[in-house]
């Protein structure tokens, strides 16, 4: 039986970022009862054991192993065989090095441990496959990876990004495809010019046609304080292609966590300020873990049961194949709403498929869309019957960059990191060139659709490469440019 006053929900906003695991960010915020959290843990490395510690940077030294066969490694620190084997938890050191136990103190990460005291805080969401960035965030949209279980390959990242035909498919759609179907409304807001959801089939295709789904990252305050919301809302956060994350605020490792505090701040803040906040809930959570360590084992999970098309878009595809059937690293997860007990902890199990189990039932949605979603925990089962109607607490200041991590200069990209959006880049540049007078004319949309139907994408191997970083570089901020003048105009316009 549904609780009364839950269907008050109007609106699913959530924040994705990058690369962090649970003991990582929260194993030392102090906040009592959380499960699995022990900090006298510690890995076996070269020199010794490693221990835990509270002395994480505000900018990682390293960026650790976080590809399948390294998560494997770290679960296992054993080979791939038939047999079982044991999950140990002891191969952390042994892909990431001994920064790796580092983990955050709560003055490292103050917005994100005070809402995890003062809210919901899940302290057994785990990423959804043990994995990598890619198919860890096509399981918040599609309940699957379509079978993707490593990084792209860079032809792959390259085609799927700039033509909706060469996209990642899914057997039974996306969550976008449900809510369209369902007539509610969704939008993307980005940090950078090229979401990364845009690599799934036809998203690319929106993306460029108009503002009304996909929108800057830099509007969404604006937007919610004016009650400019959608029934779902997914937020990507700034990546920095550009400088190899460095300048991002995903939380990605390269990047820094206090750039990351002050997007979540500035995200819940402009929620809990706004005319929507009784009628929302916020999640933030994280794609995967980055090769951070984390002592709790994963938990078995139901493999989706769709097709494998998308397995060989993979640059390794796993040998043998992985078979779905069992989580990844646990990652920090908090939900932020006035429906919520505050200060209250939440210890199922869930993974990203319960973002789409969630929304489907909030919102009413029948069915689902693979055997994983259909299992995963729904939130709702958390949420209260009547909202807290208090005034939230107000957040702590994020940090500032800490010792210098703010004004180091962009790293110069490299060819092994820009790659694969460099040959995004030369494709757009191509396109954009051939048809030079469509552009002239301000109809982008037009040119690039016209680009998207071209039977020579197809044979976009051929296209020319550039084999200079500070070429590729250029290539990227003229493309960028271009979506940037085409995003003015619509925005004018409407």
């Amino acid at each position: 039986m549904a609780k009364p006053g839950v269907s008050q929900i109007e609106h699913v906003i959530v924040l994705m970022l990058e690369n962090r695991s649970f003991d990582h960010l929260l194993a030392y915020s102090g906040i009592p009862g959380l499960k699995g959290v022990d900090t006298s843990k510690a890995n076996p490395g070269p020199s010794g054991s490693v221990a835990m510690s509270d002395r994480a940077p505000d900018r990682a030294r390293s960026d650790p192993g976080h590809e399948f066969e390294d998560v494997d490694w770290q679960l296992y620190q054993a080979p791939r065989v038939p047999s079982p084997r044991p999950i140990v938890l002891t191969g952390f050191v042994d892909t990431g090095g001994a920064s790796v136990m580092r983990c955050a103190s709560p003055a490292r990460v103050p917005v994100l441990t005070h809402l995890a005291r003062n809210f919901l805080v899940c302290d057994q969401w785990f990423s959804s496959m043990p994995g990598p960035t890619w198919p860890n965030r096509f399981f918040v949209h599609a309940g699957s990876s379509g079978g993707l279980a490593n990084s792209p390959s860079i032809p792959t990242m390259l085609g799927s990004m700039t033509v909706s035909a060469l996209g990642f498919s899914f057997q039974n759609g996306t969550i976008f495809d449900r809510l369209t179907r369902a007539r509610k409304t969704w939008r993307v807001y980005h940090g950078d010019h090229f979401p990364q959801v845009c690599a799934i089939t036809g998203m690319s295709s929106i993306f460029v046609g108009g503002t009304h789904q996909f929108r800057p990252q830099k509007r969404f305050a604006a937007d919610v304080a004016r009650g400019d919301v959608a029934h779902y809302t997914f937020i990507e956060p700034k990546y920095s292609i550009f400088t190899s994350f460095r300048r991002g605020d995903s939380q990605h490792p390269a990047g820094t966590l206090s750039a990351g505090e002050r997007l979540i701040a500035e995200v819940s803040n402009a929620l809990m300020s706004s005319p929507v906040w009784m009628t929302s809930l916020l999640l933030i959570f994280y794609d995967e873990h980055g090769g951070f360590y984390d002592q709790l084992e994963p938990d078995v999970a139901t493999p989706p049961g769709d097709d494998s098309r998308n397995a060989e878009k993979a640059q390794n595809p796993p040998n043998p194949p992985f078979g779905f059937d069992r989580l990844g690293i646990r990652v920090p997860a908090v939900v932020v709403s006035p429906w919520v007990k505050p200060g209250c902890i939440s210890s199922q199990v869930y993974d990203h498929a319960s973002v789409i189990r969630t929304v489907f039932e909030l919102f009413g949605l029948p069915g689902f869309l693979t055997r994983r979603d259909r299992d995963a925990k729904s939130l709702k089962s958390e949420l209260l019957s009547t909202p807290v109607t208090e005034t939230p607490a107000l957040l702590p200041k994020p940090p500032r960059s800490g010792s210098g991590a703010g004004n180091l200069p962009p790293r110069p990209p490299s060819s092994g990191t820009l790659n694969g959006f460099t040959r995004i880049a030369v494709l757009v540049d191509h396109a954009l060139r051939k048809y030079q007078a469509h552009v002239s004319t301000g109809s982008l949309p037009e040119t690039l659709g016209r680009v998207v139907g071209l039977t020579d994408n197809l044979t976009y191997l051929d296209l020319p490469r550039v084999q200079d970083p500070r070429q590729a570089l250029r290539y990227m901020r003229r493309v960028a440019s271009a979506f940037d003048k085409h995003r003015t105009q619509q925005e004018s316009a409407g």
